[in-house]
């Protein structure tokens, strides 16, 4: 897969909104493409090509000047709409057309978005739907950022298959019952460009998140249902659902907690990750909160080097050999399936 093939118009995401401030820009590269991030004197976010169009210097050198940006090589201003307002060197003589390229931005529950592709196509709602992480959304929130250096599907593969769990980890994630995954009950949909798994195993031990906020104290092994959601081509949620296991429950979609995946391509190779953890119960409790991230961090702290692992493995393979699929990838292979369909999509508009 090269940079070609990754998809481009689609909301991805690019930062949380505590990383833009008014006070400096933001440098973030999606899909090869440097950006320049900065909050516009109302507050509101810009996104603008990480160059300026006098000579390329990168704009996420500059500095902020009452909401604008200003390129640190000569000092052009260039306000959130990329528009030039100040070439000192020439002042009151501005240059017609002389402006940095914008992308379509928008900030929601926490998070900012850009589009990389055709503007115009920008449909604010396709925007991920991350309510229940929100700060009105009633939850405990906590989240992290990682930069991987794998493809992006590696990624969707990993988090689409909970198998691994029993085995990468096995001193976290997967201290508690993570063999029963292995043979636990699974159901697979696949509705247009989503999927959805919704993985059963009954009477386990409570897990470590379970046992912390104590909801299910005194009422012994509980039934687990893990549903996962895959919205294309990139965004993923696990929600985490218990129920005693003497209640003999068919089917719980009450999740304890929520685990939301945006991810993000840099490029063919890297992606940015970022990771944001919701629960019900004591959702106030800083100190729990503390220890659901230290958890969280540490599991997705093993998936890392096995990710880049396999970058590498992948890139160096002389034979360049296909992937061999197990049971267990059966939604990974049908992510890549609706992937593979949309690029063909848009390539084909593309050349119209």
């Amino acid at each position: 897969m090269t940079t070609e093939s990754l998809l481009r118009n689609h909301w991805y995401a690019a930062a949380r909104s505590e990383e833009i401030t008014p006070d400096a820009p933001f440098a973030r590269t999606m899909l090869d493409e440097p950006l320049v991030l900065f909050r516009s004197k109302d507050g509101s976010i810009a996104a603008l090509q990480d160059r300026c169009p006098h000579r390329k210097a990168p704009l996420s050198m500059g500095r902020m000047v009452d909401g604008e940006i200003q390129c640190n090589y000569h000092g052009a201003k260039f306000g959130g709409d990329g528009v030039c307002s100040l070439i000192p060197s020439q002042e009151g003589k501005l240059i017609s057309g002389f402006a940095a390229r914008p992308y379509p931005v928008t900030e929601a529950h926490g998070m900012i978005f850009v589009w990389i592709g055709e503007a115009e196509k920008a449909d604010l709602d396709l925007v991920p739907d991350m309510g229940a992480y929100g700060p009105n959304a009633g939850t405990g929130v906590v989240g992290g950022y990682m930069y991987i250096k794998a493809n992006y599907l590696l990624l969707v593969d990993n988090l689409l298959d909970l198998t691994h769990i029993a085995y990468l980890h096995e001193s976290t994630l997967g201290a508690t019952g993570a063999e029963a995954l292995l043979a636990g009950e699974m159901e697979f949909e696949v509705t247009g460009d989503n999927i959805r798994t919704v993985r059963i195993v009954r009477d386990q031990v409570q897990t470590f998140f379970a046992k912390k906020t104590g909801k299910f104290e005194g009422q012994g092994n509980l039934d687990r249902f893990t549903i996962t959601n895959f919205w294309a081509p990139s965004y993923l949620e696990l929600q985490l659902c218990n129920a005693p296991s003497s209640e003999h429950m068919p089917m719980c979609d009450v999740p304890h907690h929520r685990v939301h995946h945006c991810i993000t391509p840099e490029s063919d190779g890297a992606v940015h990750y970022y990771w944001t953890m919701a629960w019900y119960h004591r959702p106030d409790d800083a100190d729990l909160a503390k220890e659901f991230h230290t958890v969280t961090k540490l599991a997705f702290d093993e998936d890392l080097p096995m990710l880049e692992a396999q970058q590498r493995n992948i890139e160096s393979d002389p034979e360049q050999s296909p992937l061999v699929n197990f049971e267990g990838d059966k939604a990974g292979v049908a992510a890549r399936k609706i992937v593979t369909k949309l690029l063909a999509g848009e390539t084909s508009r593309a050349a119209e």
